[in-house]
């Protein structure tokens, strides 16, 4: 049974192990808590994403959920990140954002592995905004606002589903304004790079983020606590996941290499400059590869959507959930 080979390739769950169990996996996919009696709706549903066109080359349990999650409007335009000639990037605060200031997203605290490409950048990265998430987690919200915490691969494996990053150039870098997402072992920045292809930057401290207010932009900085120690920029690339023991897996790199390559990173040709990333709201339109039906919040718990990408060069196909 391909659900079956599925959940054997989740990583550090119960579900690779013991006999199958529908409801479990049922769970898993559609984000339910480890108590929630499940129904025969619900199991229904489960099958109606993994049997969908779009999920043939899914790699585990994890492309299942993320793809719930799409068919959910994670990735409608109320969910883009407006910026100068088109859209670039996914805005999971709940905030309205037109104008998105970054020029102090880095802070006054010395960054030994280099400092992430925001402001005149060129190419202008990928950047996700989420107003909560941690080492392991990060919290989206779908077509009508309603929040999902997404575990480190479900999350790797939605930013891999993204027609936006998709439809970016190669070399094209990923940068998570997400409130540390890239403290304790870089496992969520890694993962997203070996899953997309691109290097990530993440943080590993606080962000706060201030709402827009008339005229001026929202701005993302950084937010210290009293006794605690200011958060650190660092970059992961592709092939750096660990091994379960935490160890680097063969031909991939280690601390020293890492260390290497954030002082090259910290040269001043590869300075980080501020400023503010522009785009109106009609400058968004519909993310690329979506219908102009990309979202239509408040009518009922979904998302019509036009295409989703199963990443490298996997072709499109159309899906629209009412």
């Amino acid at each position: 049974m391909r659900l079956g080979a599925l959940r054997r390739a989740v990583t550090g769950s119960p579900l690779r192990e013991g006999p199958f169990d529908l409801d479990a996996v049922t769970r898993y996919v559609l984000g339910l808590s480890e108590r929630e009696a499940v129904t025969k709706v619900q199991r229904g549903e489960l099958f109606r994403v993994a049997l969908d066109e779009n999920m043939e080359g899914a790699r585990s349990l994890a492309g299942l959920a993320a793809f719930r999650l799409v068919l959910d409007g994670v990735f409608c335009v109320a969910r883009t990140l407006p910026r100068t000639g088109g859209s670039r990037g996914r805005n999971w605060t709940g905030g309205r954002i037109r104008e998105l200031d970054t020029s102090q997203a880095v802070g006054v605290a010395q960054q030994p592995y280099g400092v992430p490409p925001l402001g005149e950048a060129d190419p202008a990265p990928y950047v996700v905004l989420a107003a909560e998430g941690g080492h392991d987690h990060v919290v989206v919200l779908d077509g009508d606002g309603t929040p999902h915490r997404v575990t480190t691969e479900v999350f790797a494996e939605l930013l891999a589903l993204d027609p936006l990053l998709a439809g970016l150039p190669d070399g094209t870098p990923v940068v998570l304004l997400v409130p540390e997402a890239g403290a304790r072992g870089l496992d969520l920045p890694r993962a997203v790079a070996d899953r997309t292809g691109r290097t990530t930057w993440a943080t590993s401290g606080r962000l706060r983020f201030t709402p827009q207010t008339e005229g001026g932009p929202a701005v993302v900085s950084p937010e210290h606590r009293p006794g605690e120690t200011a958060g650190a920029w660092g970059f992961s690339e592709p092939g750096e996941v660990l091994d379960p023991a935490g160890a680097p897996l063969p031909g991939r790199a280690g601390p020293r290499e890492l260390l290497a390559r954030g002082r090259e990173r910290a040269s001043p040709r590869a300075a980080w400059t501020g400023g503010r990333v522009r785009g109106a709201e009609a400058a968004a339109g519909p993310a690329a590869g979506f219908s102009s039906s990309a979202c239509r919040a408040g009518r009922g718990p979904r998302c019509a959507v036009g295409a989703v990408s199963l990443g490298g060069n996997a072709g499109w196909r159309s899906i629209s959930r009412a």
